[in-house]
Parts: structure tokens; sequence; C-alpha cells
């Protein structure tokens, strides 16, 4: 988000297909020429996020007015409220976006500001899949570990006594399978796997497989 000094921001982005960008911004009473220069770079960010923007703002200026340059530069947003926001009659809060209806306002006399209310229709998120996989914590393993437990294993003689170097090869696997097994047992959890981008190609999966072995 820019850093800007004429008016106060805060957005936020809901999930969606297209996500939708929410941004409420309050500008003080006091004047500022930064003003419209500042929300013309925020808009410009937002709608470089996600097609779909929705402005709540207290700009603190007559909209209504026909001199008033913001009312005529809405920036590609249709700004919904079309009737008084204010107890004096001014229309000082904006709903701008391109999507949803006009909203009703209601005076709750407990402010100079009417409230605003609008329903915002969003789907779902998609259902993530979960797997089940099997994995061991080799870097548990300390080196000292692992040579006392393949000292005491390799000392100790086959069943059954062998010169055949298969049957010498075999041994040995199984013993470190098995002082694996001891070390650094199987273990398995639960994982959610986000849809992977369409640019992720099996040829990067490797390339990247070969940067965690550096």
């Amino acid at each position: 988000m820019p850093t800007v000094s004429s008016f106060e921001h805060v957005a936020l982005k809901l999930p969606g297909s297209p996500p939708l960008i929410i941004a409420i911004i309050y500008r003080p009473p006091k004047p500022s020429p930064d003003f419209l220069t500042d929300l013309s770079d925020l808009l410009t960010q937002l709608c470089a996020l996600s097609p779909s923007v929705l402005l709540l703002c207290d700009f603190n200026i007559h909209i209504d007015n026909p001199s008033c340059s913001l009312a005529r530069e809405c920036f590609s947003f249709t700004q919904h409220c079309h009737f008084p926001t204010h107890n004096h009659g001014y229309i000082l809060d904006l709903i701008c976006s391109t999507g949803p209806p006009p909203p009703p306002c209601h005076d709750l006399h407990i402010a100079d500001h009417l409230l605003i209310k609008t329903v915002i229709t969003l789907p779902d998120p998609p259902t993530r899949l979960k797997r089940t996989i099997n994995f061991r914590n080799l870097k548990s393993i300390s080196p000292s570990a692992l040579t006392a437990a393949l000292s005491l294993n390799l000392t100790t003689s086959p069943s059954q006594a062998s010169d055949n170097p298969s049957d010498l090869v075999t041994y040995y696997n199984q013993t470190l399978s098995s002082c694996l097994n001891l070390l650094a047992p199987v273990k398995s959890k639960s994982v959610t796997f986000a849809c992977s981008a369409p640019w992720y190609t099996p040829a990067l999966h490797q390339l990247k497989q070969k940067k965690r072995q550096l």
C-alpha cells in the first residue's frame, strides 16, 4: 500500500474468483492539495490487485456539489450513494465499486452521519484436499547416536555366516534400515495442499528439489 499523508486508509482482500479488495478511506476535513494525487495512486495500486474493488469512503467533500471535481472524476468506479448521507443534507459518505446495488440509508440519530447498509455476496472458498503423508525426521539423528547404533549392530555376526558379497551387502542394508527405524521412525500426518499455480511445472518442481539439496 502506498504511503499517503492526505487521508487515512486500510484495505483487505477477501478470497474469491476474482478476489474482492475492500478499502476504507477517511479524509480529514482539513484541505490538502495532495488528496487527488494520493487517491489516484492508491486506486491504481488497488485495481492492479484485482478487478473487483469496493471503496467505503468518508471524504468530507460535498460530492453533490457540481463544482466538485471528484464528482466528475470517478476513477472508473460506480458511485452508489446518490442521496444525502449527512444530517445536513450532503453526500459525504461514498460506496464505490462495480458490483453492489445502491444501498439503503438510515438515520440512527446517534451521529451526524447516516448509516449506510449494503450486502456483498461472496463465493464459498474452494475446498482444499487433505492427504496423509509419511516422513522421517532425519535432521533429528545425531552423528554420535548413528555411530553408536551402527557399532552395536555391526559388531555382531549375521545369523548365518557367509562369505558371499551379496549376503554381506544385504546384511549391511538391513542393519542400516534397523538403525534408521530406531533413530528416525516413520511418522504420518495429514496435510492440506493448495492448488498449484499453472506455471509451476514438473520441471520447476525438480529444480526446487535440487535447490534444497545444495
